[in-house]
């Protein structure tokens, strides 16, 4: 069992849910409780502002999830400096995926890319001796043949896998299936093992990311008195159709789910919202192709994938989402006045 956080001894519980979900052949449940507090806390209404613009490119340091902007120097605690990275004045800098998740999730991937090469092995192994032997009743599926051009059609485990459980308790006749059943449950049990395995790996690798993001919003929410956000929806950017190519686009788009910067941007606005400290958020259009510097903006090309990036106007080049930050405090300052 895992706590996540202890209740406040002054809060009444409203709703809770329970939510189960599967990994690998196994299951994880977790309960999730409303709750109104009722004391809340005194609305902090001193302190820098900071800007927080989300994001997910690929850098020397790591995947930036994101960029920061303070209008005063930030203490940054030295556990967290590896991931919440800072300039040498402590007013500018990064949030980058921690090494531990990218190792772990690399691990899983490499796993997921074994299993796969066992699974056609096996796959084509069975087919082979299917064409020999002819078909025989598929035993996960009554009424069905399992026939050498089916099984060579199958692109997921489960089938594979139905084959290999039925086949524990009623193997086919004849001295010529012993190999082939032997091979096809033996691969079934291991790839059972890997895939808990592998499943766990990647769980644990995510949980400890967003174990992360509450920590690193709770040392922002700890020093500062308003946080600006920009209403970018991660989810919608995800929708879009790309205009990269395939193999770039789905670099970028693993890299994505990999960083959450979604999930980083909840945890900073809960983060906040529970210390009393107020939150703005900025229009997202334009952000990171308007030029602080010369207020130009740029066309949606693909010329965002690299930095820095080239203005059309001032023909300099500038960070857009060292940018975006600029503008974000900018909006807020305007906002305030």
């Amino acid at each position: 069992m895992q706590l996540h956080r202890m209740l406040p001894a002054d809060v009444d519980i409203v709703d809770a849910e329970l939510t189960v979900t599967r990994s690998a052949d196994q299951y994880r449940a977790r309960l999730t409780l409303s709750v109104r507090v009722l004391s809340r806390p005194a609305p902090v209404t001193d302190g820098p502002t900071i800007a927080v613009h989300m994001g997910w490119r690929h850098t020397g340091l790591g995947t930036q999830v994101a960029t920061w902007r303070a209008t005063e120097p930030l203490e940054i605690p030295r556990k967290w400096s590896a991931i919440l990275h800072a300039g040498p004045d402590r007013t500018t800098g990064i949030i980058v995926l921690p090494e531990t998740t990218t190792q772990r999730l690399d691990d899983a991937d490499r796993m997921r890319a074994d299993r796969d090469g066992d699974f056609n092995r096996v796959r084509e192994r069975l087919a082979a001796w299917l064409t020999e032997r002819g078909p025989l009743p598929n035993p996960a599926v009554g009424g069905q043949e399992l026939t050498a051009d089916e099984v060579g059609r199958w692109r997921s485990r489960a089938p594979l896998a139905d084959v290999a459980r039925a086949w524990t308790e009623k193997p086919p006749i004849g001295e010529d299936a012993t190999d082939i059943v032997t091979a096809v449950t033996v691969w079934w049990r291991a790839d059972r093992l890997v895939w808990q395995e592998q499943e766990d790996l990647r769980g644990r690798a995510q949980r400890h990311r967003d174990d992360v993001w509450a920590n690193i919003a709770a040392v922002l929410a700890a020093q500062c008195g308003l946080v600006v956000l920009d209403d970018a929806s991660i989810a919608d950017i995800a929708r879009r159709a790309s205009d990269l190519p395939p193999e770039v686009a789905t670099m970028v788009a693993r890299r994505r789910v990999r960083a959450s910067p979604g999930r980083l941007q909840a945890a900073i606005a809960a983060a906040f919202a529970r210390r009393g400290v107020p939150t703005k958020v900025v229009p997202a259009a334009e952000l990171s192709r308007k030029h602080e510097a010369c207020a130009t903006v740029n066309p949606p090309d693909n010329r965002y994938t690299k930095r820095p990036v080239r203005c059309d106007g001032c023909k300099k080049s500038y960070d857009p989402d060292e940018s975006a930050t600029v503008l974000m405090l900018s909006e807020a300052r305007q906002g305030a006045a």
